[in-house]
């Protein structure tokens, strides 16, 4: 899939755009195909980095966004 990404804290300089692998849900997970996506202060703020506060890297940022889910069960609307 196409995503705009980043492997380490920093400035804008840090994202990056380009292809990754699709994220695999987990035992009670679904995928989300995403339909729409914002970008807010907290996605320019896990971006930089805050002390004290771990995130998985890379990182695609978007905290909030709205799609369609699907598992192997089911479809539901997200």
């Amino acid at each position: 899939m196409k995503a705009v990404w980043f492997a380490e804290h920093g400035d804008l300089d840090v994202l990056r755009y380009g292809d990754i692998d699709d994220p695999q849900p987990g035992p009670g997970e679904v995928r989300v195909r995403v339909e729409a996506c914002s970008l807010n202060y907290h996605d320019i703020f896990t971006r930089r980095g805050m002390p004290g506060i771990k995130v998985p890297l890379p990182m695609v940022p978007g905290c909030d966004a709205a799609g369609r889910g699907r598992s192997e069960e089911h479809t539901s609307e997200l």
